[in-house]
């Protein structure tokens, strides 16, 4: 894996944790189609980091 490749996949993986962190907060505050649709960016993020 070049440099490049590992700042991308760290890239994705941390989105994809901020958005689970905001998804975790939706929920809490009962947003509950907010929490929804940042876990779905949640695993977008993560599956864009392994391809």
């Amino acid at each position: 894996m070049n440099p490049e490749q590992r700042d991308y996949l760290n890239h994705r993986m941390v989105r994809a944790a901020e958005s689970l962190e905001v998804a975790r907060l939706a929920f809490e505050n009962n947003h509950l189609q907010d929490a929804v649709n940042r876990m779905y960016f949640a695993c977008f993020y993560m599956v864009s980091a392994l391809l």
